[in-house]
């Protein structure tokens, strides 16, 4: 009798600790989904913000994260970059967009060796719908590891002066070295 009370008594105690331990899993669980609302919440909030204070400034942003070759770009950015609203982007589609007699000083910005935390302001061209062809300034900051690679590049962009050379004569204009004043201008700030 006494040990058939005895395994009565473990048995309920056990399953009083299981279903302690499943209530504290579910509490676990709801708060944790609270938090991740929450944190969906900010994010929808703060894309918001960005996507009014592009709208203000005429500014795009864009950034490239090196190691997994993801770039995100907000829509203005993509407007101003003439790329799909919606589709994947990686580094290809952004050298892509950068008008192609530009695309080696860029790169070479890009790249150059500098501090952990390089900030450059740049005068380009772009790529826009048709053969459009859009001025830009554009100022990276290029976050490096401690050996100097590339880690991530962050890129506020902004269509300037209209920013517009829509016909052959501009664009032939700009090779010839009278456009302006304009030229694939870099200025570390």
């Amino acid at each position: 009798m006494q040990t058939l009370f005895s395994h009565s008594l473990e048995i309920g105690a056990f399953a009083l600790g299981l279903a302690a331990i499943s209530i504290a899993v579910v509490a676990c669980w709801i708060v944790e989904r609270r938090r991740r609302l929450k944190a969906e919440e900010l994010h929808a909030a703060s894309k918001e913000r960005l996507a009014l204070i592009s709208s203000i400034a005429s500014c795009g942003f864009w950034s490239w994260d090196a190691a997994t070759d993801r770039v995100w770009a907000s829509k203005h950015a993509r407007n101003i970059l003439a790329l799909d609203e919606t589709a994947a982007l990686e580094s290809a589609s952004l050298i892509a967009a950068i008008h192609p007699d530009d695309r080696p000083s860029v790169l070479r910005v890009i790249n150059s060796a500098g501090s952990p935390a390089d900030t450059l302001e740049m005068e380009l061209r772009v790529n826009g719908p048709g053969s459009e062809i859009r001025w830009v300034t554009a100022k990276t900051h290029t976050y490096r590891d401690t050996k100097g690679a590339v880690q991530r590049v962050v890129w506020p962009t902004q269509t300037i002066r209209g920013g517009i050379a829509q016909d052959a004569a501009q664009a032939d204009a700009f090779h010839t070295g009278s456009h302006a004043g304009r030229t694939l201008r870099c200025a570390g700030t």
